[in-house]
């Protein structure tokens, strides 16, 4: 969190919060809501400019609570979130070899304690900072270099594994080939889930955060 941003916080610590004004999409992106009605499903805008997206990427934390929020200097400003609380993004090192995992506001994630897929094919990660979702544009990449012991990549895996109602383990458990950190190439549970809802609920996520009254 910017210093300019605690030092408000001290400064005025009563400001009230908002609701309904920013959201996060499931590829990362920040949208303003100008009608206030992120929390109805309002599509907003997409914010381009650079110093606006920086700034709301270095104050995104969560409240303690399950709420995602950008702290604009003293006021809380809650976020929706379309998917999960950070949106994971791979890249290669300089060495165009090892394989690096962001979040969508740049933090370097350090480990892995399991992965899921979800009916529709779209895979998250429990990290050391919390719930992910992988951006999909880096899906087809990640999938193949995601492997079981015996080598099989999550997208041999895909057509064996069954889908039903809730959250459940398989048999299974996949490493990171390639990564830059030996820890997120060790093996890690892989499970199968319904719905990220499913995963709201059972890792403390709030996805629609709403004004109490």
């Amino acid at each position: 969190m910017d210093n300019s941003v605690i030092d408000a916080i001290k400064r005025w610590p009563n400001v009230p919060a908002a609701w309904g004004w920013l959201s996060l999409t499931c590829r990362g992106e920040w949208r303003l809501h100008p009608l206030g009605d992120a929390a109805h499903g309002g599509s907003g805008e997409s914010i381009s400019n650079e110093h606006i997206t920086g700034f709301i990427n270095r104050n995104y934390v969560g409240d303690g609570q399950g709420q995602w929020l950008f702290q604009n200097g003293p006021q809380k400003v809650y976020v929706r979130l379309d998917s999960t609380p950070y949106i994971l993004r791979t890249s290669w090192g300089e060495n165009g070899v090892e394989r690096h995992i962001t979040t969508h506001n740049g933090l370097m994630i350090k480990s892995i304690q399991a992965w899921f897929v979800d009916q529709d094919g779209h895979v998250y990660a429990l990290t050391d900072i919390g719930m992910g979702r992988v951006d999909d544009r880096d899906l087809i990449a990640l999938t193949a270099q995601l492997k079981t012991p015996l080598g099989q990549s999550l997208d041999d895996l895909w057509p064996t594994l069954a889908h039903s109602n809730g959250l459940f383990e398989t048999h299974q458990t996949l490493a990171l080939s390639g990564a830059n950190n030996p820890t997120l190439e060790q093996p890690r549970r892989l499970f199968v889930v319904d719905t990220v809802d499913t995963l709201a609920q059972q890792y403390s996520f709030t996805r629609n955060p709403i004004a109490h009254a």
